[in-house]
């Protein structure tokens, strides 16, 4: 599906709607994979360090909507902590827009 899709990448890439075997948005099995994303199903991007990098919210939206996205964002990592990981799970936080500087926020 992948090479058939190469041609969309350029419109849908940019956009961050380009799927993604590692994601499970590109599988043999379609309905499956459609039923679990209507679901709600969560997954986080992180980098080799183990940031999560997530979008939580718009410049739209008002700051009750942000606080309650990155209320649910946060206690949704900490329900998904392996029973193997021992110690602080998060140890700090911060915020920025997509170019902006980091906040960073106490837990």
């Amino acid at each position: 599906m992948m090479p058939k899709l190469a041609k969309l990448a350029k419109l849908l890439g940019p956009r961050g709607l380009m799927p993604n075997p590692k994601s499970d948005t590109v599988s043999q099995n379609v309905t499956k994979m459609i039923t679990e994303q209507k679901a709600g199903k969560e997954s986080f991007k992180n980098d080799s360090a183990g940031n999560i990098h997530q979008i939580f919210g718009r410049a739209s939206f008002k700051e009750e909507q942000l606080m309650q996205n990155l209320e649910s964002l946060i206690d949704s990592v900490k329900k998904l902590k392996p029973i193997s990981s021992k110690g602080i799970y998060i140890k700090n936080l911060s915020i920025s827009s997509t170019i902006g500087p980091g906040i960073k926020i106490e837990i």
